[in-house]
């Protein structure tokens, strides 16, 4: 049986998108996707319903409600299209191998090191590690993306999901502090 149930995971994605399309009308992104990616561990526990042992699932969606998840010219001044569901994949490799590398420490896209970097796999700004611990076991983890903005207009957007996440993984918890105390380590 797993630790978190599919209603508490749906819930989760509820709240987390409502939270991050707020904050992304707040900091103006009009086009673009919010997403979550649910991973277990192969820790011998479970940790997400319906999810088998090292499976992910990504759950993507337009950042604005009914809007779309690709950026046009006519939107930007460098008139560049971009299909930012593809950006978002590049986000969740570039968080999941700052967190390996760095033993637990990194929680940003934006932080593995320019020497891991390759095809596929970017420290761009905008997806969020959220580590699920239960008991002091990695169990699963949610990566939280946000691409249509800025790098700094994307972060924003993931780390509004902190709440939602701290409400919906009861008995387990996460080692992400939040932003605030993150970046004040």
């Amino acid at each position: 049986m797993a630790v978190i149930s599919k209603e508490q995971m749906d819930s989760l994605v509820r709240e987390a998108v409502k939270d991050a399309r707020e904050k992304a009308e707040e900091v103006g992104i009009k086009y673009g996707i919010v997403g979550l990616c649910f991973s277990n561990e192969s820790s011998g526990t479970d940790c997400f319903d319906d999810l088998m042992a090292e499976e992910d699932r990504l759950r993507i969606f337009p950042i604005v409600e009914n809007g779309s998840c690709i950026i046009p010219p006519e939107s930007n001044p460098v008139g560049f299209t971009a299909n930012c569901f593809g950006l978002a994949c590049i986000k969740i490799a570039a968080v999941r191998r700052a967190f390996e590398i760095s033993v637990g420490k990194l929680l940003t896209s934006a932080e593995q090191p320019e020497s891991e970097n390759i095809m596929g796999r970017q420290n761009m700004m905008g997806c969020v590690l959220y580590p699920v611990e239960q008991e002091g076991t990695l169990i699963g983890s949610i990566a939280v993306i946000c691409s249509g903005g800025s790098g700094e207009q994307d972060e924003l957007c993931a780390w509004s999901a902190y709440d939602a996440i701290c409400r919906n993984i009861a008995p387990a918890g996460t080692t992400n502090p939040g932003r605030e105390k993150y970046f004040d380590k």
